[in-house]
């Protein structure tokens, strides 16, 4: 009867630690998964089709401080942008800074796409 209960107990103890082992396993599976998930978000469809096609760089600009820029231009622009939208002023803002560069860039013998990118 006691052989039988020590026999029991070790198959007890064993099979915990197989079930131990395995939910490590599992949660070792599941970290490795979580961790996939928070990294960024992929790139918008454009950017990433660019990708595809070969190239193997881009270069990207924020604008940090568009207002004060607006505000800046122009002698009356104090008035303007603050009485716009603040989206309107950005996007006023990347669009001269994308006329900027395209006229600038050749300047320097730089080929190059300048795109706007913004949410939809």
């Amino acid at each position: 009867m006691v052989i039988a209960l020590i026999v029991l107990q070790v198959l007890t103890l064993a099979a915990l630690v197989a079930l131990m082992l395995y939910v490590r396993q599992i949660r070792a599976h599941t970290h490795d998964a979580a961790a996939t998930l928070i990294l960024e978000p992929p790139p918008p469809p454009e950017i990433a089709e660019s990708f595809r096609a070969g190239h193997g760089r881009l270069l990207s600009v924020e604008i940090l401080n568009p207002i004060e820029l607006a505000t800046s231009q122009a002698k009356f622009a104090g008035a303007v942008a603050g009485s716009l939208v603040p989206g309107l002023v950005r996007q006023i803002v990347y669009e001269q800074a994308a006329k900027i560069l395209n006229e600038e860039l050749p300047k320097q013998g730089v080929k190059a796409e300048v795109r706007i990118h913004a949410p939809i």
